[in-house]
């Protein structure tokens, strides 16, 4: 096969490896396109997308210094693009690396990527984790207000606002994290716990069934549930015992299950040896 004698054959052929996930061909094709004609701006942008799809790709494989090698690459070709420090910041955070994921998210608001409200939330996150309760508070407001939908933020500043005694505002966030989500099992289940705290039995009782309805192996909701029936004086005792009896035959059916499918899936072709 002739070889192109142009960039710009070469970064269509790279575009062509591209669509067909072959990322190590059209980097090659990139980096020839680039040689042939070092101001070919296209080229950049597009060895700079394939060096964050392989970023991306060690990161769904948990290899986070893989992925952080790929995005540095891809900074060095297209530096103001406020993506790739987003996915900079995402890779430190999950190797604990939290001053270098703040750095990372720091620079990226400044360059204003699509992710903005992602960001804060995770900027919250790492404050929160260090004791930062001010700017912890302020980034998960900035998350909020700029998409209200994202429920992880909704149920992080809940969370958090729980923690710091602001127990209505708490419940707000909760009640919008499940609005915007209903299936979110841990806002059902801290909501209820927090109307158990605060003396709002009946409340409690309800999200708890709630989360118990749409997941019935949600079994840290059914243990909070058993103990907030504990504390209803017209419980009788065989309606309790009722309770438990189911609780045990959710769990041991769990078990059950879990383990068959662990363990003992078994080829019926594969002859057992004696």
């Amino acid at each position: 096969m002739l070889a192109p004698t142009s960039g710009v054959a070469y970064n269509n052929l790279g575009s062509i490896y591209l669509e067909l996930q072959e990322v190590e061909k059209a980097i090659e094709c990139y980096h020839q396109a680039l040689l042939l004609e070092p101001n070919l701006e296209e080229s950049l942008l597009n060895l700079s997308h394939a060096y964050q799809w392989m970023g991306l790709k060690s990161q769904s494989e948990k290899n986070y210094a893989q992925a952080i090698l790929c995005f540095e690459q891809a900074l060095t070709l297209t530096p103001t693009e406020g993506e790739i420090y987003y996915y900079l910041g995402m890779n430190f955070k999950a190797q604990k690396n939290l001053e270098k994921a703040l750095e990372c998210y720091e620079k990226a608001l400044q360059l204003n990527p699509p992710q903005i409200a992602h960001i804060y939330n995770n900027l919250g996150i790492i404050y929160e984790k260090q004791g930062e309760w001010h700017f912890a508070y302020r980034c998960y407001e900035q998350a909020i207000a700029s998409d209200p939908n994202l429920v992880h933020a909704q149920y992080n500043l809940a969370r958090f606002l729980q923690y710091q005694g602001k127990l209505e505002e708490a419940i707000s966030h909760y009640k919008q994290a499940i609005e915007r989500d209903p299936d979110f099992p841990s806002a059902y289940n801290n909501l209820a716990g927090l109307y158990h705290l605060m003396g709002y039995l009946t409340e409690g009782l309800y999200y708890y069934q709630e989360v118990i309805k749409r997941f019935p192996t949600y079994f840290t909701a059914y243990s909070n549930y058993l103990n907030l029936l504990l504390y209803q004086p017209q419980l009788t005792a065989s309606s309790l015992l009722n309770e438990l009896a189911l609780w045990n035959r959710l769990l041991l059916n769990h078990i059950a299950f879990s383990y068959s499918h662990d363990h003992h899936i078994r080829d019926p072709d594969k002859k057992i040896k004696i």
